[in-house]
């Protein structure tokens, strides 16, 4: 029977992640990297804000909606992986 190249094991799609995650963070700590990142913040003039708002991530490939809770100067995520 011929091997599926496509099946891969945990250690191996813990491997792909890990290295994923690496190029990420230096394409945004630098410039000119494989992937290409901008970081965007949107930081409260105050710790004093409490709340919810509603986040909307329109990329080029994916569409994204989260709620983001503001609480004692903490942000919380929902859902965390998006």
């Amino acid at each position: 029977m011929k091997k599926n190249i496509f099946q891969l094991c945990s250690p191996q799609l813990k491997e792909i992640a890990i290295a994923l995650q690496n190029r990420i963070v230096e394409g945004l700590e630098h410039d000119g990297k494989e992937i290409s990142c901008i970081p965007t913040y949107v930081i409260p003039k105050s710790t004093d804000v409490n709340g919810q708002a509603v986040v909307l991530d329109l990329g080029g490939t994916n569409y994204r909606v989260a709620t983001v809770t503001l609480k004692n100067g903490k942000a919380t995520i929902h859902p965390e992986n998006g």
